[in-house]
C-alpha cells in the first residue's frame, strides 16, 4: 500500500515481542513471540501499549491491521509471568492491553490457529474481526484450575449473552466458523488468504472519510451499553463534533456538485 518502515522502537519502548510496521496509511502490527504460541508479558502488553499510542497520534496512519506470526494468534497470559500480570495490568489512564476502543482508528484483527483467553479479548477488542479456517476460540481457564473472569467476559456476554455462561464455565473452544454464525466474527477465510483479505478490508475503510470513520467509531463505542435514550444523547454530542468539521461540510459540497470528495483530516 505503500512504502513500509519498520519500528524497531516507540517512544523509548524497544519491541522485541511485537513487529510494528508503517505501510502508507496502514500500520501492520504483528504479536512475535512465536515459540509460545504469541503468549504475552506485561513486557508485550507494555509494547502493544505503545504501538497503539503511536499508531493513534500519527497522522499519516488511518486504519491498523493486528495479527500473529507463526502457529496461532495468541495464547493468552504467558503463565511463567501470571503474577507480575495480575498487578501489572492496568495503568494510570485506565486502558488495558485489549481495551482498543481508547484508540480512535479502526482495527482489523486477523486471526488464526488458536485466540484463547486473553488472546481473545485481544481480538474482540478490535473493531472488525476475521478468522482463518478451523481457527479455535475461546475461554479455557476453568480446565487450567483458574477463573475464567476479568475485563474480556464483558465484551464476550455482549456478543453472546446466552451462550457465554457455558463456553466460559466449561472451558469449551469453539471453531471459527462457529463464531461467524454466533455473528463474532466478519468472515471466515483460507489462511492462505488471511492477510490479504485483511488488505482488502483496510482498503474498503481508506476509501472512506478518515474523520467520518473516526467519529463513528467513537460514537459506536459511547453508546455501547447504555440504555437507547442515553446512547441517542451521546451519540449527538458526537455528531455535533463532526457537523462542524471541514470534511463535513466538503462532503456535503461535493454531494451538490456531483463530484469526488477531497478529505483534508480536519
Amino acid at each position: 500500500m505503500g512504502t513500509i518502515h519498520t519500528l524497531e522502537s516507540v517512544a523509548g519502548v524497544e519491541l522485541t515481542d511485537v513487529i510494528y510496521r508503517k505501510d502508507g496509511s496502514v500500520a501492520r502490527v504483528t504479536l512475535n513471540r512465536p515459540e509460545v504460541l504469541n503468549a504475552f508479558t506485561y513486557r508485550t502488553q507494555q509494547q502493544l501499549r505503545a504501538v497503539w499510542k503511536d499508531m493513534d497520534a500519527d497522522d499519516s496512519i488511518r486504519v491498523a491491521i493486528l495479527n500473529g506470526n507463526g502457529r496461532a494468534f495468541c495464547a493468552g497470559v504467558d503463565m511463567r509471568e501470571e503474577t507480575v500480570l495480575s498487578h501489572g495490568e492496568f495503568h494510570s489512564d485506565g486502558v488495558v492491553y485489549f481495551d482498543l476502543d481508547h484508540y480512535s482508528k479502526p482495527i482489523i484483527a486477523a486471526i488464526h490457529g488458536a485466540a484463547v483467553a486473553g488472546g481473545l479479548s485481544l481480538a474482540l477488542g478490535a473493531d472488525v474481526l476475521i478468522a482463518a479456517k478451523g481457527t479455535r476460540m475461546g475461554y479455557p481457564q476453568t480446565r487450567w484450575g483458574f477463573m475464567a473472569g476479568g475485563e474480556g467476559q464483558v465484551r464476550f456476554y455482549h456478543l453472546v449473552p446466552y451462550l457465554v455462561r457455558w463456553y466460559m464455565m466449561s472451558g469449551e473452544l469453539f471453531t471459527a466458523e462457529e463464531a461467524y454464525r454466533l455473528g463474532m466474527v466478519l468472515e471466515v477465510v483460507p489462511q492462505d488468504r488471511l492477510l490479504e483479505r485483511a488488505d482488502e478490508l483496510a482498503r474498503k475503510l481508506l476509501q472512506c472519510s478518515p474523520l467520518a470513520v473516526r467519529y463513528t467509531k467513537e460514537s459506536l463505542v459511547v453508546v455501547e451499553g447504555v440504555p437507547t435514550y442515553e446512547g441517542y444523547r451521546r451519540s449527538r454530542h458526537v455528531a455535533n463534533r463532526y457537523y462542524a468539521t471541514e470534511d463535513y461540510r466538503e462532503s456535503v459540497q461535493a454531494f451538490l456538485e456531483k463530484r469526488k470528495p477531497s478529505f483534508k483530516g480536519r
